[in-house]
């Protein structure tokens, strides 16, 4: 953001956009640093904390297969998700992931061939899904 002078008892609103590089359990941490009068007066103002979830931003959008692969095997797989499930077939644990998730599957006709008459083919090529279980 741009620099803002104050003059005693006036006030500001600043926006500025964030980049957010990880989070622990869905919760960010962070600070405003700024200088007083002199340039020896370096101050912080601790922000409350940010609670996310990051589900609440993610939409579904059509990217095609081997760009797909392209960035999935450029992306940093760090963070591992835990998932219950009682369904113990596997296309009714896939449909209930894909749902919950906003992901649905990209790749070999054989896997999407498993989508039920009524569903929405152009959805389920839409993301690969990749889980442990």
């Amino acid at each position: 953001p741009q620099c803002v002078t104050l003059a005693p008892g006036a006030h500001a609103v600043v926006y500025a956009t964030i980049k957010v590089s990880s989070t622990e359990t869905g919760v960010i941490y962070g600070y405003v640093a700024y200088d007083m009068k002199s340039a020896d007066d370096k101050e912080s103002l601790v922000l409350n904390e940010l609670h996310v979830d990051i589900l609440d931003y993610i939409e579904r959008a059509w990217v095609n297969e081997l760009n797909f692969r392209t960035m999935w095997s450029e992306f940093e797989w760090e963070n591992k998700i835990n998932i219950t499930n009682t369904n113990v077939e596997p296309r009714k644990f896939l449909a209930n992931l894909m749902e919950n998730t906003n992901m649905s599957i990209v790749g070999r006709r054989e896997v999407r061939a498993g989508v039920k008459s009524g569903e929405d083919t152009h959805t389920a090529k839409k993301a690969l899904v990749k889980a442990e279980v």
